[in-house]
């Protein structure tokens, strides 16, 4: 969210105002990192919220290179009071990851983020020595 949370509702209510004509009711579905997400400025404009977090605590610095992990959890706390659906999508990276993913999921559940999504880590060639590195 480069262009911050107001330029994204203008968008979604323009979407909404464009296809709501033709089809009904418009689901809107917002993936973000989280990291400037305000939900303020969102609430009853998504439907859907998924925040992609892949590593807990300092291993979250260490996986994204940015130390956010505090403001990405706040998100996630405004996601589960917001009206909408909130979910958590993870990349499990075998060796690195796996003891923050049960932490994520131990968190979403007492927050009440209403889904846990993981999927596997594809590894290609030629990140596979820069993968290597966060071991």
């Amino acid at each position: 969210m480069l262009v911050g949370c107001e330029k994204v509702a203008y968008t979604i209510k323009k979407l909404k105002e464009r296809f709501g004509d033709v089809s009904g009711d418009v689901r809107i579905d917002l993936q973000t990192n989280g990291v400037f997400l305000d939900m303020d400025k969102l609430d009853g404009l998504v439907d859907i919220v998924m925040i992609s977090l892949d590593g807990f605590g300092k291993n979250y610095s260490k996986l994204t290179g940015v130390d956010a992990f505090d403001k990405v959890i706040k998100a996630l706390n405004d996601v589960a009071k917001a009206d909408c659906i909130g979910v958590v999508r993870s990349i499990h990276m075998p060796g690195i990851n796996d003891e923050d993913l049960v932490k994520i999921a131990k968190m979403c559940d007492e927050i009440g983020i209403n889904e846990f999504f993981l999927q596997p880590l594809s590894v290609y060639e030629e990140n596979a020595e820069k993968l290597l590195s966060l071991i």
